[in-house]
């Protein structure tokens, strides 16, 4: 439900951008201030609490979703060198201790590798 009504709030933005001739990029952000800046993580609390209340979405934190999207990224092979760019972080041992955590799903395709290795591969 999240990824739904995060895509429906990406068009609005999008509205947004050409109403005020900006160019919008998909790479880009997708939450900014009436100003028309990026928010900052700091200030999105409320923001956050409002869209999750408007739309009737389970609590969640914009740090909480930073480190989904790390998770995800991860888990879909990204390296965290590239992580590490993407997350706006100076020092990668911030990328690797706080956001490079080893997913259930992660564990279990490594796993599945070794064990594929040990009784499949040796046979041959």
């Amino acid at each position: 439900m999240i990824k739904t009504k995060l895509l429906e709030h990406k068009e609005r933005q999008k509205k947004l951008f050409e109403k005020y001739e900006m160019k919008w990029k998909d790479t880009g952000y997708v939450f900014l201030n009436k100003n028309r800046n990026p928010f900052v993580a700091e200030s999105l609390s409320d923001p956050m609490q409002n869209f999750r209340d408007r739309n009737d979405l389970e609590y969640m934190t914009v740090y909480g979703l930073r480190h989904s999207f790390a998770t995800f990224c991860r888990e879909k092979g990204m390296e965290p060198k590239i992580l590490m760019v993407i997350m706006g972080h100076a020092e990668y041992n911030t990328t690797v201790k706080y956001y490079v955590g080893v997913s259930i799903k992660m564990r279990k395709r490594a796993m599945a590798d070794v064990y594929n290795d040990v009784f499949y591969q040796r046979a041959s």
